[in-house]
This record gives structure tokens, C-alpha cells and sequence, in this order.
């Protein structure tokens, strides 16, 4: 396994509006299948020095659908890679070797979004 180098920089003040920009793209690419779309991890603190990859979290109504309609992601630059270690998780990377954007998925259901309150990634994000 290759070794990866983790370089963390100064809170950079576009990432908020970055974040925007792919949320809107990816709702409009995937209507069926999103819910809601959070900006999770790092970079969604502010004033936070953080990895310089925007971590996407998508709320999604179904696993099949998203299964479905992945190849959009493939055609907005994304690159599958499966469950990557966790079961019924779809993650997809953005921007090469650098990565600029993650994505994954959450198909909790509404009532247990209700009852949770905050989704882990979320829960990082405002800590």
C-alpha cells in the first residue's frame, strides 16, 4: 500500500462557497436521489486549518437509486470506489490524485434523523 502524505493549510474562506457550488451541482444531477446534502469534516469549520478536501455527506432516499444513477457522478468527475469499508456506504472521490471533493452517503431514515438529532459527520463539524 502507498504511502499518502496529509498536508493540512490555513482555513481557506471559499471553501464554504465551494461546497455550494458542488451542492448545487449535485442535487441537480441526482434529483431523485438526494434528500439533503451536508458539508461535513474539516473544512466545513471555520477558521479551522484543515485537509484541503471538501467532504460531502448526501442524504439520500435509497442506496438502489444512488446505485442507479452513479454513472452522472462519473460524468461530473467523480470516481467510485465502492463501499470503501463500510457496508452500504458509496464513496466517491473528486479531483485525482490531489482530491479536491469527497462524497458519501447516508440512508437513514427520517424518523431516525429525527430521533438521532445530528448524523457523526455533522456532529464533527460543529464540535
Amino acid at each position: 500500500m502507498e504511502a499518502k502524505t496529509v498536508r493540512v493549510v490555513p482555513h481557506d474562506p471559499t471553501w464554504a462557497a465551494q461546497f455550494d457550488v458542488e451542492q448545487s451541482c449535485l442535487v441537480a444531477l441526482l434529483p431523485d436521489c438526494i434528500c439533503n446534502v451536508h458539508h461535513i469534516g474539516s473544512t466545513s469549520v471555520p477558521d479551522l486549518a484543515a485537509t484541503p478536501i471538501i467532504d460531502i455527506l448526501l442524504e439520500g432516499r435509497s442506496l438502489e437509486v444512488l446505485d442507479a444513477n452513479a454513472s452522472k457522478l462519473g460524468k461530473f468527475g467523480y470516481v467510485a470506489h465502492g463501499e470503501y469499508g463500510l457496508p452500504r456506504r458509496r464513496f466517491f472521490t473528486k479531483g485525482g490524485v490531489t482530491r479536491t471533493h469527497h462524497v458519501q452517503n447516508d440512508f437513514v431514515n427520517r424518523a431516525e434523523i429525527a430521533a438521532l438529532k445530528w448524523h457523526a459527520g455533522q456532529r464533527q463539524r460543529n464540535y
